[in-house]
């Protein structure tokens, strides 16, 4: 089964369930619209709350991506396409779904004891989250 959005104004059919074709091919631009984080958003459970706290914006904001159609802030597509490429590459390292998102949730050696979902709040989580993921693909746990 296909399903239908638009990135960058672009249309877009993805294969549901092929979880890796969410990442937009057009990352030059500079606009996404709230369909494609709509459908980001349904692959990967954080919640609302979870959503806000790493996009900076308030759940109140949040509940205004419900119009496809709607065009988002430069700003803020690049933190959903950032979140989305980081996704991506866990996706890419755990080779499933289950895996990333047990890994996102769970507490982190590697990072302290932190939990990786929680790391994606600030700049420098973000990055050692994304620093982490390499060292897994290398091999190097600790």
């Amino acid at each position: 089964m296909t399903k239908g959005f638009s990135i960058f104004n672009h249309p877009v059919f993805l294969q549901l369930g092929n979880y890796l074709d969410l990442i937009p091919a057009y990352i030059g631009e500079q606009h996404i619209t709230a369909g494609y984080f709509i459908q980001l958003s349904e692959v990967f459970c954080f919640s609302d709350q979870e959503w806000a706290a790493m996009l900076e914006i308030s759940t109140a904001e949040l509940n205004t991506f419900h119009n496809e159609d709607l065009q988002l802030t430069t700003g803020l597509s690049a933190r959903i396409l950032q979140i989305s490429l980081i996704l991506k590459h866990g996706m890419n390292v755990f080779e499933s779904l289950d895996q990333l998102h047990n890994w996102l949730q769970s507490p982190n050696v590697s990072l302290g004891g932190h939990i990786p979902s929680t790391m994606l709040l600030t700049p420098e989580g973000t990055n050692l989250v994304i620093h982490t993921l390499i060292r897994i693909e290398q091999g190097i746990f600790s």
